[in-house]
């Protein structure tokens, strides 16, 4: 029987204030010389994930064991966690409130962003 591997094919989803994206390939030449041969990475920690770019690109292009993403930050590993776990639910929802954003004028569409926004910030203070 023939294994198939898929690799995964995500990226990173949000910009992120000290992203490393434009560093991808200066980071890869610095990476131990067994990595790079073997193109596997027996166990990765990521201590300040931000938007995961590092990741996001090992994971694409070697074969990574075991993966750990820390960071210090709650609502960014909340968004992580959402998108793992729920991709199909979230997309539901950004569509429905891309839709409803896409009928309004210019002039309510702002009033529309304040107000989504609000009620956001109102819910994480709960």
């Amino acid at each position: 029987m023939k294994v198939i591997e898929e690799r995964i094919q995500s990226k990173p989803f949000l910009k992120w204030a000290g992203g490393k994206t434009q560093l991808l390939n200066a980071i890869v030449t610095r990476l131990p010389i067994h990595i790079l041969l073997n193109l596997q990475i027996d166990r990765y920690v990521e201590p300040f994930i931000g938007s995961g770019a590092v990741f996001f690109f090992l994971k694409k292009h070697f074969h990574v064991n075991e993966s750990y993403l820390i960071d210090s930050n709650p609502e960014l590993i909340l968004g992580y966690q959402v998108v793992q776990k729920e991709p199909t639910l979230l997309i539901k929802r950004l569509e429905q409130l891309q839709n409803d954003y896409l009928k309004l004028s210019e002039e309510n569409r702002s009033k529309y962003f304040y107000q989504i926004r609000n009620q956001y910030n109102t819910q994480r203070k709960s």
